[in-house]
């Protein structure tokens, strides 16, 4: 097993937008390289277990959520007024016309 979730975890965590490699860049920082490996091997294993037992569909969530979007914008918002400064904010295709 340890032979084949290796692997699979190294390529899991260097695909660009996919869940394992933003789970993996959170403790990665705290845990060091091998072990937020590990991490996102133990986790690999759990969604395959999931699929071929309970007979679930995996499905990569969506990395760009418009709502939380907005809801960021609005916190950065907010903390620029809480700073002190006033700011009008426009979207970028808006401003460009």
């Amino acid at each position: 097993m340890r032979r084949i979730l290796a692997p699979i975890a190294h390529a899991a965590v260097k695909t660009r937008g996919s869940i394992f490699e933003r789970k993996f860049r959170v403790p990665g920082c705290r845990l060091g390289y091998s072990k937020a490996i590990w991490a996102t091997a133990h986790r690999v294993c759990r969604i395959t277990c999931k699929v071929l037992h309970d007979g679930v569909r995996f499905s990569q969530p969506k990395t760009a959520d418009p709502t939380t979007e907005l809801r960021r914008a609005k916190r950065l918002l907010q903390q620029l007024r809480i700073m002190g400064y006033n700011v009008h904010i426009q979207k970028a295709a808006d401003a460009a016309a």
